[in-house]
């Protein structure tokens, strides 16, 4: 389906685990999810050594545009400095964080409380002085993250008026494309961010500013 109707779309992004060859597609953006550096991705997932391997090399195509997501859990929070040394010699144009959403019924878990997230998040914001753009959240998305700013996102989300999800059936998901058990004043999601962003003109101009600090850096 993606390879009839990829050309009729200004962007395609395409999801996936990354487990075999990712197609031909100079044109799509693949976004490959990775749960941890290759002794707890074995863990979490069962893979063997070489299978995580796999992962790596498939994701890992200079004629690709690929982005590895990683999203945080009380079980991978731990890993995350081995797994950006593990990735950073790769030719992926970088790695995204977020967290894990708990459902309404979940207590503990994999979902990490505030001051654990504020903390990871907090090591991120220092982590991008050495590993720059790799790091593909924007220094301002991570702060807008960490709990002073992250729980009145949460409580006023847009995210049903600018996503329409559907589920295999033809249904729309309700209240987002995460399930209805999610609990969405513990969301983890970008999205709710994004849609904050979107909606306050600011933040285009510090994202803009940024890009171009960047570019300067860079001569």
């Amino acid at each position: 389906m993606i390879e009839k109707g990829r050309r009729f779309f200004k962007s395609n992004v395409i999801f996936t685990n990354g487990a075999h060859v990712l197609p031909d597609w100079p044109d799509c953006k693949f976004i490959v999810s990775v749960p941890g550096n290759i002794a707890t991705y074995g863990e979490l997932t069962g893979r063997t050594e070489a299978g995580c391997a796999a992962v790596k090399e498939h994701a890992s195509r200079p004629n690709l545009n690929v982005v590895v997501a990683y999203c945080i859990t009380r079980p991978n929070a731990a890993s995350i400095p081995d797994f950006l040394e593990e990735w950073r010699e790769t030719r992926i144009k970088g790695v995204y964080f977020e967290f894990y959403t708990a459902s309404k019924m979940e207590n503990g878990g994999l979902w990490l409380d505030w001051p654990e997230r504020d903390g990871i998040i907090d090591m991120l914001l220092r982590s991008k002085k050495s590993y720059g753009d790799f790091i593909y959240n924007k220094s301002f998305e991570l702060k807008l993250m960490k709990t002073a700013s992250v729980k009145s996102i949460l409580a006023t989300c847009r995210a049903s008026e600018v996503e329409l999800s559907l589920d295999p059936t033809g249904n729309k998901k309700s209240p987002c494309h995460l399930c209805p058990d999610a609990d969405c004043a513990r969301c983890g999601c970008m999205l709710p961010i994004w849609c904050f962003y979107l909606w306050r003109k600011r933040l285009p101009l510090l994202a803009f500013a940024e890009g171009v600090w960047r570019e300067i850096r860079g001569l």
